[in-house]
């Protein structure tokens, strides 16, 4: 894989109320498994990270990428809009929530520990990749996702920019309304 120079700030925010085609993406990895009554698919694009959740009656598709996509009927936000106020859908069925935040290198490190230490726990699906460096000394890019199941599935991810020494952490949190309801009275 080459060198691209990208920066934070061309990352969008893509949601579907609906599967997306995955052929306009350049995937580079991606998993797949159930919970409970979900199919849930997730991956790592060369632009970023997709997630589709999948039940019988909705599927939803979260997609973050330094790449202009043309989906139809989806949410389009720049990642700073995002960062600055939360996406939140609620639905009949679900509610979901998504949140960034820009942080340097240095305040990003505990951040970074915590989500890392989440790959040993049972109910965390999570992938990881490195992006070269422009030069074979530079730091690599990264991007890794993870996925914790249980009454909600919350996908976390963070995304370096070593260019800009900078990291993207995105949370997202999707609950049925059954689950909602019961949490919520």
């Amino acid at each position: 894989m080459e060198y691209i120079e990208q920066t934070y700030r061309s990352i969008i925010f893509y949601f579907a109320n609906k599967a997306v085609d995955q052929s306009l993406f350049n995937i580079i990895s991606k998993h797949s498994f159930r919970h409970q009554d979900f199919d849930i698919e997730f991956g790592i694009l060369t632009e970023s990270h997709f997630i589709s959740i999948a039940s019988d009656s909705e599927t939803i598709t979260e997609i973050c990428a330094c790449k202009s996509y043309d989906i139809e009927g989806s949410v389009k936000l720049s990642i700073e809009d995002v960062t600055k106020n939360c996406y939140t859908k609620n639905a009949e069925a679900y509610t979901y929530a998504f949140t960034s935040s820009v942080v340097d290198y240095r305040a990003g490190k505990k951040a970074l520990a915590d989500l890392k230490s989440k790959q040993h726990n049972n109910n965390t699906h999570f992938l990881s990749h490195a992006f070269p460096g422009k030069w074979v000394w530079s730091r690599s890019a990264y991007t890794e996702i993870y996925i914790t199941v249980g009454e909600t599935i919350i996908t976390e991810t963070v995304h370096t920019y070593p260019n800009e020494r900078k990291m993207v952490f995105t949370k997202s949190e999707y609950e049925t309304a059954t689950t909602s309801s019961v949490i919520n009275p």
